[in-house]
């Protein structure tokens, strides 16, 4: 008689133990609810807002007037004038220096080459390969969901090791 009753205590504390981490899932279930509903409302929000802004600057009136369009050819046509005579002077100037950097540029060229085949030796030992992982726009809490998945693995194990401990007493 003693053994029923201490398997009968035993069986009692595993019930309460298990309706109090039932409990705690429901709990953390509907957190988890909350948390979504809260995320979707303001996914709502967020289109409702671009949705109005895309309305917006459709409505938005083109500012090109007559004035501005005249404007515009006048200034471009000092413009290629300027550019014109620029480009005069700066050839000139340009033909002059070529022919003193040619000089010039044949010697640095020589040192530079040089130079270059001992950089591209050094940079292409130094290269690694760095791999990324995609960005998915999958920002979910992973551990949230595998500690709720524990926990109600948990739960269904206590309960199925209740009742079997239920019906061998019954035996």
């Amino acid at each position: 008689m003693e053994e029923a009753q201490k398997a009968y205590e035993e069986s009692d504390n595993a019930a309460t133990r298990a309706g109090a981490e039932h409990k705690a899932a429901k709990t953390a279930l509907d957190e988890a609810q909350k948390a979504y509903d809260e995320a979707d409302k303001a996914a709502d929000q967020a289109d409702a807002a671009l949705k109005t802004a895309k309305e917006n600057a459709k409505n938005q009136p083109k500012k090109e007037d007559k004035e501005n369009k005249q404007n515009n050819k006048d200034n471009k046509e000092k413009a290629d004038k300027q550019t014109k005579v620029d480009n005069k002077d700066n050839k000139e100037k340009t033909d002059k220096q070529a022919k003193v950097d040619n000089k010039d540029n044949k010697d640095k060229k020589s040192k530079a080459d040089k130079q270059n085949k001992k950089n591209q030796t050094n940079t292409n030992k130094s290269k690694v390969a760095k791999a990324e992982a995609p960005n998915t726009g999958d920002n979910s809490n992973v551990a949230m969901f595998a500690g709720l998945l524990a926990l109600s693995a948990g739960v269904v194990a206590t309960f199925g090791v209740y009742k079997k401990r239920k019906m061998s007493d019954r035996n």
